[in-house]
């Protein structure tokens, strides 16, 4: 960065008519309240520090000293009724030092000036480090060093300027800190929306990092690929390929064959944005998740932002590993044209006949046993894979359906098994909901214990588990008060009820603990609820 020697020369009154701005005045905006102390500052003891100003076509550009020429405009015009000072024409000239300036040197003394009085909001020297580097071609180096902060603090906080503008406001106003906003960068890349939705429960004094690490939930656009809380090194899903895995290792064979769906064929050539030209990219080439466009890491939770080729990239793996179960085990892969239409999946309970008899029919690889991809979140029984299980096919499943009818038909109980069947499903529904959404809204009311020994003793956790020694102070606080938060709130709650009985509970709860709900909380709810038993949502 050029070092620049200025000589003063003058003072010199000059009309404040005559005076214009430094076109590269980072700040936005006067403080009103501020602009009268200094104004009646100057009116008692006179201007203490006189501004400098280039001549240019006849006026004069100032360095710096708008407040102080916002003042002296003041103290002229109206004066400042409720001091009793009266407008004083003597205001309408002002002392300035005339200097012979370039635009460099004026851009780096408006900085320097502005810095030492620490005048900018985090946007306003976003805005003036990025017109920095674009109008005088500064490295992200020279720009820190005007600013007096490193480099990598340059480069994060140009990156600031991509939120959209509600979000940016908020950071103006200290409504976000910059920490917070870096992250919102990183969540508005793959979902605007949604990061102006998250800044603005954050601003109302949500936990930033629940909010930010929930910011996607129920986005059928957005793919959550691995949760912060699983132990495992992160995969494209359950039982799916890991993140970092290279191109050259992924069987890029099995991919499904690309197709011009009505999304692509619609687009002109002159309206294909970069966007759509990355996701035609990705879609031909799938690059490794870590190095996508369209992948992101925020706070230990991975996601995909382009659902179609996690859609095909899960396709392939997932027939790679099926080939390889079916080797392994000796049962075929599922064909519907050749096996059928008709089936049914082998028993899933570990007690009984049915899945002794299953057992033998796996061991001795049963003809009519066949392998079917089915996605899920935890390994299945028989093949230990979350998204491949064993199905029975042709006669072995028209037997089974067969027994399964009368069974029914024999069952005395099949209403009150119907009920305990429906009840589980309700009941791991809620759960879901409970523990993935609704619980670390109540963890707030637990903000006011911080020690880590008596949060732990409260919830019942093992602070020297490994799983807790890896994380952070502040995630092993959240962690506790989401624990706790769940210890004091599931005696309460009648899970078999389902997801949105369970959440219209959760809102009277939320009023009597004085926590505050997002709006769409019933709405969300309604997303865990099973299609089978759909509740409608209250009013």
């Amino acid at each position: 960065m050029t070092k620049t020697k200025i000589t003063p020369e003058g003072p010199a009154l000059i009309p404040l008519g005559n005076l214009q701005p430094n076109p590269f005045q980072p700040r936005a905006a006067e403080d009103p309240a501020a602009l009268i102390e200094i104004a009646a500052n100057i009116h008692r003891n006179g201007l203490m520090q006189i501004p400098s100003a280039r001549p240019v076509n006849g006026h004069y550009e100032l360095v710096f000293g708008h407040t102080r020429k916002a003042a002296y405009e003041l103290l002229a015009q109206t004066g400042i009724p409720e001091m009793n000072i009266p407008p004083d024409e003597r205001f309408a000239l002002m002392p300035i030092h005339v200097r012979q300036l370039d635009d460099r040197q004026m851009f780096e003394m408006a900085i320097a000036e502005n810095v030492k009085r620490r005048d900018l909001n985090p946007m306003e020297q976003a805005t003036a480090m990025r017109r920095y580097m674009d109008e005088f071609r500064a490295s992200s180096r020279e720009a820190g060093e005007l600013f007096g902060v490193g480099g990598a603090t340059v480069r994060g906080m140009v990156r600031l300027l991509k939120l959209p503008e509600a979000t940016r406001r908020m950071v103006a106003s200290g409504e976000i800190t910059q920490g917070v906003a870096r992250q919102l960068v990183n969540v508005a890349r793959l979902d605007e929306e949604a990061a102006v939705k998250c800044a603005n429960e954050i601003a109302a004094g949500r936990d930033a990092d629940w909010m930010i690490n929930s910011a996607f939930n129920g986005s059928k656009r957005i793919i959550t690929m691995h949760q912060r809380w699983y132990n495992h090194e992160p995969l494209g899903g359950p039982g799916l390929w890991p993140l970092s895995l290279p191109p050259d290792e992924f069987p890029a064979e099995n991919l499904p064959p690309l197709t011009i769906d009505d999304n692509y064929a619609g687009v002109k050539l002159q309206d294909r944005t970069e966007e759509f030209q990355q996701q035609l990219d990705v879609l031909a080439n799938p690059p490794a998740c870590v190095a996508c466009p369209f992948y992101l890491a925020v706070n230990k939770q991975h996601y995909c932002g382009y659902a179609p080729c996690h859609k095909r990239k899960t396709a392939a793996w997932l027939q790679r590993d099926a080939s390889a179960l079916s080797e392994s085990m000796g049962i075929g892969l599922y064909d519907p044209t050749i096996d059928g239409k008709q089936f049914h999946p082998l028993s899933s309970n570990s007690w009984g006949d049915e899945y002794k008899a299953d057992q033998r029919r796996v061991d001795n690889k049963d003809a009519d046993l066949r392998l079917q991809v089915h996605p899920g979140e935890f390994p299945l029984r028989w093949t230990q894979h979350a998204a491949i299980r064993v199905i029975a096919v042709g006669a072995l499943a028209a037997q089974k359906k067969e027994t399964a009818v009368t069974q029914k038909a024999n069952n005395s109980h099949d209403e009150w098994g119907k009920k305990l069947e429906l009840e589980r499903i309700q009941e791991e529904a809620s759960q879901k909901f409970c523990a993935k959404y609704a619980y670390p809204f109540f963890a707030e009311a637990f903000k006011g214990l911080d020690n880590l020994a008596v949060l732990a003793a409260l919830a019942d956790v093992n602070l020297q588990h490994d799983e807790m020694k890896a994380l952070k102070r502040a995630d092993k606080l959240n962690t506790l008060r989401v624990q706790l938060a769940e210890r004091a709130l599931w005696e309460s709650i009648d899970a078999t009820d389902g997801p949105v009985k369970v959440a219209q509970h959760l809102k009277g709860v939320a009023t009597e603990w004085g926590v505050k709900l997002p709006p769409d909380f019933l709405k969300i709810a309604k997303k865990y609820q099973p299609v089978s038993t759909e509740t409608p949502e209250a009013s």
